[in-house]
């Protein structure tokens, strides 16, 4: 997948200050040692416990390590829900074995960590505005302005297509994602375009 980030969140991760409303992005400790360290250089926190307002997440899903698809989910909806973080819940290895251990399983959860610290100035900094690409029922949305910018951010928690406003997002481009335009991210379904199930779109507008 093609890493897209904006120049403008570029400049407010350089010029951000103390955030107005801190968003928590971490594991539940205690971790072995091994985790910890690989957790600090991702951009994890470790917290002893739930942060006040942020969403205790599973990292654990039928029996295995959930997908990067599911991960981001559950981050992306804690954002969309104005929760103040989400600390993920470490799945069960077994005896003497750490998380880094299993590299692919890892290397999704710091995908993740990535993505949502890039859009940390967004989340902790930007202020709310009505989202003008709002999805049907069963998905959610949530907008903010950063900097002269629009961002949206849209998720599919839902094991079904949502609609969502495919000529509203148009004057978006899309970040983090292989193309630029969400319309070609999102499926043909009845009614017009749908966000697939399980899916999130981060959406940058124009600098005004």
């Amino acid at each position: 997948m093609r890493h897209v980030f904006s120049t403008a969140l570029l400049l407010a991760v350089a010029c951000a200050g103390k955030p107005s409303r801190p968003f928590f992005l971490g594991l539940k400790g205690p971790l072995p040692r091994r985790d910890a360290r690989a957790a600090h250089w991702a951009g994890l926190a470790v917290a002893a416990e739930v942060p006040d307002g942020a969403v205790a997440a599973s990292a654990a899903e039928g029996g295995a390590t959930a997908s990067w698809s599911r991960l981001r989910s559950l981050a992306a909806r804690a954002a969309v829900e104005g929760k103040t973080g989400v600390c993920f819940l470490a799945p069960r290895f077994p005896e003497g074995r750490a998380f880094v251990d299993y590299p692919e399983e890892w290397q999704a959860l710091v995908r993740v960590a990535r993505e949502m610290g890039e859009m940390r100035p967004v989340l902790e900094n930007g202020v709310d505005e009505p989202s003008p690409a709002a999805a049907a029922e069963g998905g959610e949305s949530r907008a903010w302005r950063l900097r002269g910018r629009e961002y949206v951010l849209l998720v599919n928690a839902a094991r079904v297509p949502v609609r969502v406003d495919a000529q509203a997002s148009a004057r978006f481009r899309a970040l983090f994602e292989a193309r630029a335009d969400p319309r070609d991210l999102l499926s043909a379904c009845a009614g017009g375009a749908c966000l697939p199930p399980e899916r999130v779109l981060w959406l940058e507008g124009r600098y005004r």
